[in-house]
């Protein structure tokens, strides 16, 4: 199984049930799993490790945006070419595109 290390994160935001917050913290990855999150964890043999000094993570962040559901509509020749905001208020309302 393959393990990356990111070390020394500025930040990290987790997103999960208790919204928590690590600063100067690093990250342990095994295949597609966070396995660890906590300060100086050890560096094992094997484990590939990138430097995240000064950067912030977000880590199993997801954002779908808008763009989702935009591709049921990008076929349609009446929203081709049209501005963003009215695009989504003809989204809202689709008969009056």
């Amino acid at each position: 199984m393959d393990k990356l290390l990111i070390k020394n994160l500025e930040t990290i935001y987790t997103f999960n049930d208790e919204e928590a917050v690590y600063h100067n913290s690093d990250i342990l990855i095994e295949g597609p799993a966070i396995t660890k999150i906590q300060k100086n964890i050890i560096i094992e043999e094997g484990v590939k490790v990138i430097d995240g000094s000064n950067l912030v993570a977000l880590p199993g962040f997801v954002n779908t945006h808008h763009h989702l559901y935009q591709t049921m509509f990008r076929g349609i020749k009446e929203v081709q070419e049209m501005p963003l905001f009215p695009w989504l208020k003809g989204f809202m309302n689709f008969g009056n595109i």
